[in-house]
């Protein structure tokens, strides 16, 4: 069950209408989702613990990737950890380290590594350095590396100021901005005088391959807010930058689990290589908590296929709405500028308000035929809620409706104590020589390493499979693992190419029901439906009722008689000779189409949900689709 909202309204004796809830999973006869064998990218660095980790994909050549992760330093360390790339040249299936952090550097974390066109890969994390002994200031530094050879050999790095949270992207577009490199992050401007730094959106710009960058361009929150959660832009096939960021509605609140919306998801937009940014717009209000079992940080992909759904954008999150941690989804057709109102991706069964299971760390991206593939840590089989499970579910129709989500991992993330090897020793005061750290006495603690990082990776080579990147420990040692994951199909609009064409009728019906009959001995509920023409125009038919979510507090309810087969999200109901001579004109009632559901599970209605005593059965979201106009 995936939570959801729902109203119920009566229209008169064995009349009702149901609406909506949010989340879903598409259920076709055969799972079109094939998962591979699962590769350990850090094979070379076995005994050394890996997280944070992120993974880039060579638009021109499918067999080049690159992967990018924190790793635990080899020298000792108070506070810092090194990074790491490694590189394959035959599509995932073998891994080679080819940069790791600078022996010099007291240690350099928040990797991020992308292709650009032509082979040029990028890789970009936060360094401190130091020029002598510990009683030397440390500086530190933005480091910006380039390969020229698909990540085999790297350049030294170019120095850019420092930030935090660092993402690049680059314009592989044959706009006339291909080749500009893109670098976001979040950023501070101290305060003249008094006061705390504020906090925003920075941004650099480079075109000439990462040689040289802009000075960095900030964009401040509002007085009392801040930007703690940004993600790498999205580029659009005209070289239009959009960029997506996490404003947090209340500086001196971040709660573990927010019962009110505690971010916004702000939108900005450039359509001149970066020089200049749109006012940002929020494309949905989240409740993202801060604590180990959610990430502050979104993720967004864009369609560059040149499919039905071309420049198609879509942004994940994890987020508390429904009293725990979930992976949400919204999309955009208008290069940002409006959104859909999210939907829920996992598929797993909530144990109850508070109690899990917690899903987190959510990745998004797109392959070239524009399949849309989410995956995320999931804890449905960890009843602890706090190990994981990598899961993995994708879109056929621009992220409408998913498919039952498939296990990645062969293998879970635990925390039993047998796994608490890497502590994380902590110290502050003394003769600390972080600029602004507390002095006096030493105080710290010792603490056991649980934590993945703060991102997870993935991303689709050019012949459509998908390359998730993700840490888990079932060696003992927490490393790096990847499997390829393939879909069968292509995306359309309304989940088939039957329907691609099809527009959306929805504003201009209303749904009604009559005789509505539930078998609790079969767990069935048939009841005729009736779409009624609101509009002042006739509405050619057939007219096809798609629904796209169906939720319940029991077991999911399924569609039995759809007329495309389907019974999750995704069954269509056709009306045609419902309709007399196939049209619905200005205030006219369809014929009666009968509609059967089944509801599982029903063993006690303590648990649903309830409106004036009426116990819910499920909710849904529906679509009421026209034929194109000839």
């Amino acid at each position: 069950m995936k939570s959801g909202a729902w109203t119920l309204r009566m229209l008169g004796a064995g009349m009702a209408v149901l609406a909506f809830a949010a989340g879903g999973s598409a259920q076709t006869a055969k799972d079109p989702i094939t998962v591979g064998p699962n590769v350990q990218v850090s094979a070379a660095n076995a005994s050394r613990d890996h997280y944070e980790v992120y993974v880039g994909t060579d638009p021109g050549n499918p067999k080049d990737l690159i992967g990018c992760s924190m790793i635990e330093p080899k020298r000792p360390s108070t506070r810092l950890t090194d990074s790491i790339v490694y590189s394959s040249f035959d599509g995932g299936a073998s891994w080679t380290p080819t940069l790791e952090s600078d022996a010099a550097l007291q240690g350099v974390g928040d990797p991020a590594c992308v292709f650009g066109p032509g082979g040029d890969a990028y890789f970009v994390a936060l360094a401190m350095e130091s020029g002598g002994p510990l009683s030397t200031m440390y500086t530190s530094h933005m480091l910006v590396y380039r390969s020229a050879d698909e990540g085999k050999t790297w350049s030294a790095p170019v120095k850019l100021p420092m930030v935090d949270r660092d993402f690049v992207s680059v314009d592989t577009t044959h706009s006339k901005y291909r080749g500009n490199v893109y670098i976001t992050a979040n950023g501070f401007a101290r305060a003249i005088g008094e006061g705390s730094p504020t906090a925003g959106f920075i941004y650099f710009r480079s075109e000439d391959s990462g040689k040289n960058f802009s000075d960095p361009y900030l964009l401040s929150a509002p007085p009392g807010h801040g930007t703690i959660g940004q993600t790498q832009s999205a580029i659009l096939s005209d070289g239009t930058i959009v960029a997506f960021f996490s404003e947090l509605l209340d500086e001196a609140n971040l709660p573990i689990r927010p019962k009110k919306p505690s971010f916004a998801l702000d939108v900005i937009r450039s359509t001149d290589g970066g020089l200049s940014f749109s006012r940002a717009s929020v494309a949905a209000q989240a409740y993202i908590g801060y604590s180990a079992v959610g990430s502050l940080i979104p993720t967004l992909a864009v369609d560059r296929s040149q499919g039905p759904l071309k420049d198609r954008l879509y942004a994940v999150w994890s987020d508390y709405r429904f009293g725990r941690s979930e992976v949400l989804i919204i999309h955009s057709s208008d290069e940002g500028k409006t959104w859909s109102k999210p939907i829920v991706v996992n598929d797993d069964e909530s144990r109850g308000p508070g109690k899990g299971p917690d899903d987190f760390m959510p990745v998004v991206a797109v392959n070239p035929s524009g399949v849309v593939g989410v995956m995320w840590y999931d804890r449905r089989d960890n009843p602890d809620d706090f190990g994981y499970w990598v899961r993995f579910s994708a879109s056929l129709d621009g992220g409408e409706t998913f498919l039952p989500s498939v296990r990645v991992s062969t293998a879970p993330q635990t925390y039993a104590p047998s796994t608490w090897r890497m502590m994380w020793p902590m110290v502050q005061g003394g003769g600390d020589p972080i600029p602004d750290s507390p002095k006096g006495d030493l105080t710290g603690a010792f603490a056991v390493n649980t934590w993945p990082g703060h991102t997870a990776g993935m991303a689709a080579t050019a012949d459509g499979i998908f390359h998730p990147f993700w840490v888990d420990n079932r060696s003992g040692i927490q490393q790096v693992w990847t499997a390829d994951v393939s879909v069968e199909g292509s995306a359309f609009p309304n989940g088939s190419s039957e329907l691609a064409g099809w527009k959306d009728a929805t504003s201009k019906v209303y749904l009604e029901f009559g005789r509505p009959v539930f078998d609790a001995s079969r767990g069935t509920l048939s009841v005729d439906a009736y779409l009624v023409n609101t509009s002042k125009a006739a509405i050619r038919g057939p007219l096809k009722l798609r629904f796209l979510t169906l939720d319940s507090t029991f077991d999911t309810p399924r569609a039995v008689n759809a007329d495309n087969g389907v019974s999750g999200p995704g069954a269509v109901f056709t009306f045609g000779r419902e309709l007399p001579a196939e049209v619905l004109k200005p205030g006219q009632r369809s014929l009666p189409k009968h509609l059967v559901f089944r509801v599982t599970g029903l063993h006690t209605l303590s648990g649903s949900t309830v409106d004036n005593d009426r116990p819910v059965l499920f909710n849904y979201d529906a679509r009421v689709l026209a034929p194109p106009q000839k």
